[in-house]
């Protein structure tokens, strides 16, 4: 009901996802300069940065024709990066034997996606377009790495 300002909040809040997206780069080079980066992490930090670039690139396209989907992709972007937080949870999820961790870290995150997919399906008989494509874009690699830790 207060579209206005949620419009002058998600202007404000654009710069926002530049600084993020460079302050994401700018940790993965001094990461990777320093101590170099293992083929699993390499992965997992390019997902992140690709998905959180592109999903926020395309939000912001799509504010005004497609208010849906910009929800949908603002949502994924910023979903894309959580993974670091579940890893560092893995003390306060059960791993129910599943080995390694990050495999169920990974399964804890996408937990979060249920509501959303309920809702789609509740509301329009079938789940958003967005998730249908940016779901696989993020678990593929994910669930790679998560093999090759």
């Amino acid at each position: 009901r207060q579209q206005a300002l949620q419009q002058r909040i998600g202007r404000s809040l654009a710069g926002l996802g530049l600084l993020v997206l460079g302050l994401m780069v700018w940790i993965v080079v001094k990461d990777y300069l320093e101590a170099g980066i293992q083929p699993s992490i390499a992965l997992i930090q390019a997902k992140r940065l690709g998905v959180f670039a592109v999903g926020i690139a395309l939000a912001y396209h799509w504010r005004r024709q497609n208010p849906e989907a910009h929800k949908r992709l603002i949502f994924l972007a910023t979903f894309a990066v959580l993974d670091a937080a579940f890893f560092r949870m893995f003390w306060l999820f059960p791993d129910f034997g599943i080995q390694p961790w990050v495999t169920m870290a990974h399964v804890w995150q996408f937990g979060l996606l249920v509501p959303f997919n309920v809702y789609d399906l509740k509301t329009r008989g079938a789940v958003h377009p967005v998730f249908l494509i940016g779901i696989p874009v993020i678990a593929a690699p994910q669930f790679l790495a998560a093999a090759l830790w």
